[in-house]
Order: C-alpha cells, then sequence, then structure tokens
C-alpha cells in the first residue's frame, strides 16, 4: 500500500472529494481545515521516503540557475548537504536550511490548491465531469499522487535568479523537467564562464573629482540605474548587463553588493573596491565604506553629476553646479575621491557570492581580500583561478570576461 493511501483516507478528504471531485458544493468548505493538513502530511512523508530510497532525481540541465523550487528538490534529490555547527549546513547555500525544511516547503507547494496535482485533478473535472462517488473521487486522488504527473508554476518559487526567465517544471513518475514558462524551451544549464564571470566595461571620469555611496538620492540618478521599480534587485545576467551599459553610456558605476566594501588606492592610481577577509586587517578604514542600505556601489565623477542635472532639468548650467553643491552638503557621508581623469576600467563579477575573487589579478594585492568591483586606469589582466569555479574545463574555453 502506498503512503498516499496511508495517510490520506475517504474519511480525511471527504470534504475535498465532495465539493472539488463531485461538485456537491456547500459554501462552508474550508481547504485548509479540510485537506491541507492531510495531503501536506502525506507529501512530506512521500517524499522523505523517496529521499531515502534514492529514488528522487534532480532536475536535468539546471546547472547554473537558481529556481528556488528546482534547488530546493536538486538539494533532496542528491543529498547536498553536509555536517556542520548545529545543524546540517547546504553546499554552497547561503540559507543554511535542513533537509526538512526543504521537504516542508516542497510539501506545501507541490500540495497547493493553485498547483502540482490538485490542480491537474480540478482541471480533469472541468473537462471530464465530477466524480460519480466518493469512492471515484477518492481513487482519482491517490491515483494522481502516484502516478506523479503533473505540471508545477509559481511565480516566486520558479523565476531564476540568474537569467532572470521563469520556468514551468513538469513531473513525470515524480521525475521534474524544467521549461521555460512562456516558450515552452527546454531549461538548458548556465555554465560557470556565463554565470559567475567578471564583467569588464569603460567608463570616463572627466574631471577625476568621484564621488562614492550606495544610491545618490535624486530623481535623475535613480531613473537611470532603476528604469525599472525592480532592476535592482533582478536577476544577475541582466543586472550585469545594466550595469556595463550604465557605465559605458551614462559614465555611471552602480553596481549591486549587499554590503559597503571598503575602498583601497591601487599602486597604477586606481581604486579597488575590497571586504576583507579578517576584521582587524589594518589596511581597513572605515572612513572609507560608502552607505550600503540599498546594496549597491555607486561611483559618478562630479562634472558627470552636474551635466546629468544640467539636461534633464533644462536649466543653467551654474544652476546645475548650484543643486549639486547643495545636494552633497546635505549628504555628509557620501565619499570624495581624486584620482586622474580619463577612461578608467571598471571590473565586476557578475555572480554578488563569487566577485572577482574566482581569477588572479595580475598587479592587484589580493592577500586577505574579496574584490567587488575595480577601477583601474588600465586595463587587467585577468586569469580564472586553476581551483575556482571557472577553471578551464575539457569543452570549455572560457572567455575571461563575460561578453554581452
Amino acid at each position: 500500500m502506498s503512503i498516499f493511501r496511508e495517510r490520506l483516507t475517504i474519511a480525511n478528504t471527504r470534504p475535498f472529494l465532495r465539493h472539488f471531485l463531485m461538485k456537491e458544493r456547500d459554501g462552508n468548505w474550508d481547504w485548509n481545515a479540510t485537506l491541507a493538513g492531510p495531503i501536506n502530511s502525506a507529501l512530506k512523508a512521500y517524499l522523505r521516503d523517496l529521499r531515502k530510497g534514492a529514488g528522487m532525481a534532480p532536475c536535468p540541465d539546471s546547472e547554473g540557475h537558481r529556481v528556488r523550487f528546482i534547488d530546493l528538490w536538486n538539494r533532496l534529490a542528491t543529498n547536498s548537504y553536509r555536517k556542520g555547527w548545529m545543524s546540517t549546513l547546504p553546499v554552497k547555500d547561503v540559507t543554511y536550511t535542513l533537509p526538512a525544511q526543504d521537504i516542508k516547503h516542497l510539501a506545501e507547494v507541490i500540495g497547493g490548491i493553485s498547483n502540482g496535482p490538485i490542480e491537474g485533478l480540478r482541471r480533469h473535472v472541468q473537462l471530464n465531469g465530477p466524480a460519480a462517488s466518493e469512492e471515484e473521487a477518492y481513487e482519482a486522488l491517490v491515483s494522481a499522487l502516484e502516478r506523479g504527473q503533473f505540471d508545477f508554476f509559481d511565480p516566486s518559487d520558479c523565476r531564476c535568479d540568474v537569467d532572470a526567465q521563469r520556468y514551468r517544471v513538469t513531473f513525470d513518475g515524480w521525475a521534474p523537467t524544467a521549461h521555460e514558462f512562456r516558450s515552452r524551451a527546454p531549461m538548458e544549464a548556465i555554465p560557470p564562464e556565463v554565470g559567475m564571470a567578471a564583467v569588464h566595461a569603460e567608463v570616463e571620469f572627466p574631471s577625476g573629482h568621484l564621488l562614492i555611496t550606495d544610491v545618490f538620492a535624486l530623481k535623475e540618478f535613480v531613473d537611470r540605474v532603476r528604469p525599472n521599480r525592480t532592476s535592482h534587485v533582478s536577476a544577475d545576467l541582466p543586472r550585469a548587463k545594466h550595469a556595463k551599459e550604465l557605465a559605458e553610456e551614462e559614465g555611471i558605476v552602480h553596481v549591486f553588493h549587499e554590503f559597503g566594501p571598503n575602498i583601497l588606492p591601487m599602486d597604477n592610481g586606481g581604486l579597488n573596491f575590497v571586504q576583507f577577509s579578517e576584521v582587524d586587517d589594518h589596511r581597513m578604514d572605515l572612513t572609507d565604506r560608502p552607505n550600503s542600505d540599498t546594496w549597491a556601489v555607486s561611483v559618478i565623477d562630479r562634472e558627470t553629476f552636474v551635466n546629468m542635472l544640467f539636461e534633464d532639468r533644462g536649466c543653467e548650467r551654474e544652476v546645475a553646479e548650484a543643486a549639486v553643491d547643495a545636494f552633497l552638503e546635505e549628504h555628509q557621508d557620501i565619499i570624495h575621491r581624486q584620482v586622474e581623469p580619463g577612461t578608467y576600467h571598471l571590473y565586476f563579477g557578475t555572480n554578488d557570492e563569487v566577485n572577482l575573487d574566482a581569477y588572479d589579478i595580475a598587479g592587484v594585492d589580493q592577500d586577505g581580500l574579496e574584490e567587488i568591483l575595480i577601477l583601474s586606469p588600465e586595463p587587467l589582466e585577468l586569469t580564472p583561478k586553476e581551483d575556482g569555479p571557472l577553471a578551464p574545463k575539457t569543452g570549455h574555453d572560457a572567455s575571461p570576461c563575460l561578453q554581452m
């Protein structure tokens, strides 16, 4: 007897059977008070057994993606947990969940009323008519769960944080495959040299007077760096592409990062934005650490800032100059740095977790540092570290920087 037949009975599923599968609606049906509890318990037990019996298949071609539903499923299927402090910790996962927590979430979303096998049953009734009896309805319910043939899609659980695509997961015998939600094109793995690569752009600093913070709180600036309300929390690749375009077309550096980095001068006159491996590093200077309230690092030349207001407001240049002076006077936390005017080479990581520390960077001090972004007056040579995530593999001739 299957777990579903053990855990689900006509008695504990009757309200659902009669309301949805037999269409005998009495107006008092409550999902949370009826089927939600029994089916959640059954699905958790089934997923535990499936995982223990090594019958849980990972979703193919999902490497390099970050889709919550698929990540949780794959983590359980491949047992990607390791023993750690007070818990089992998923490898390369910042949430540090337990297997039981992943199972709990998957059971809740798969067993929901608007997704998975339950939604499939509802559609079956719409197309073929209601069941004639409780026995027939019950058999339809447990058979659907035993077959494990259904589609799953949830806007929050099925959006990829790398390519911004939404994916539908199709199960057949409880084995998943993923397709793009709209085009139905199969999911394709994102190789490390795309999903974790550095981005290179050239940016002009006409005066060399650099202003540095997280986000300049002026409409003219915000409209450029966040053309829509969600661009700053978008996926890795679209966000990296947008940052490259901002640098090359607008003269604005705007790179996402969760923590405000320190700024270290480079021997060639550039600036290295870093985090320190040790909290007591003698090179650390908290006065040279931009605010990080909005999880970003922004750099703009003062002359570029004046020109931006001059163009957008249609005012006299003297008025734009005065507006910038007033803004800087009001925001004393903005960092000022003077560099030689000219063209600078911007380097930053596509993936916020990898950044530039996947590379050996010629001429740059990397000892005890994690490079977030670099502004260099001359091009730098980036070589993927032999033991890093971008190490060349057979069949891959990775470019040091992502081509966009």
